[in-house]
């Protein structure tokens, strides 16, 4: 990589690294884990490690990965988070498998299939499959979200394992109908979907960056600005 297109990239970065109040930011999905031990990280270790991943969607900012970290910073009473603000050409929006087992794929089948018709105000929302069975399902969109919602409450109980692919061996069930339309309307709405129902890829994350807990505890301009320019590597401030 030559030596200008490295810069363009450190910069393009930077760019993307905000500092706001998280009362501005609207989350897409539940909370499940508890918190006490990665508030206990943060506070001992007087970082945060990485930025909230976000996206503008009609001048709304909406979080797309790192609801945990964000909670635990409104835990700690911080003034402001660090997010990442990605371009919406960047995102690709993705699936996750879950695995599931005999029981629990066939309340799902059955839930799915009362649901399920194939009129013109439908739209896709899951697919499921087991062995040479593979089936998508559709819903009105009126009703999607609550569809959503039920067909992770007749599984959510078991251990359910994520899974990046599926196998034929699996019994499995992906939510791949969610669009980010989807997720805006639902964030915004304060509709929050289940933990490990979207993924999003696509775009570079910023990784390895350590963002020191008083600057969001209690930010000044000074402290921000003085935290950015540390990014830079000195290579890249000589013209």
């Amino acid at each position: 990589m030559n030596n200008l297109k490295e810069k363009s990239l450190v910069s393009d970065s930077i760019n993307q690294l905000k500092f706001v109040r998280p009362t501005t930011l609207f989350p897409h999905e539940e909370v499940t884990k508890n918190l006490n031990n990665l508030i206990q990280d943060i506070k001992e270790s007087g970082f945060i490690n990485d930025p909230i991943n976000c996206v503008n969607v009609k001048n709304k900012i909406v979080v797309l990965d790192g609801h945990h970290r964000l909670e635990a910073l409104k835990e700690l009473n911080c003034e402001i988070v660090p997010i990442q603000l990605i371009n919406k050409s960047e995102i690709r929006l993705d699936h996750w498998y879950h695995e599931l087992n005999d029981i629990s794929f066939e309340k799902v089948l059955q839930f799915a299939n009362s649901f399920d018709n194939s009129t013109s105000n439908n739209k896709h929302a899951i697919r499921l499959g087991r062995g040479d069975f593979n089936k998508g399902f559709n819903v009105h969109e009126d009703d999607f979200f609550h569809f959503l919602r039920g067909i992770f409450n007749a599984y959510k109980e078991s251990d359910f394992k994520r899974q990046v692919t599926f196998n034929e061996a699996m019994h499995w069930i992906s939510y791949e109908g969610i669009i980010l339309k989807d997720v805006y309307k639902f964030a915004t709405n304060n509709q929050l979907l289940p933990c490990n129902v979207t993924r999003f890829g696509g775009f570079n994350k910023m990784r390895d960056l350590k963002i020191p807990l008083p600057i969001l505890m209690n930010p000044t301009d000074l402290s921000i600005q003085e935290f950015k320019i540390g990014l830079i590597p000195e290579d890249h401030t000589r013209s």
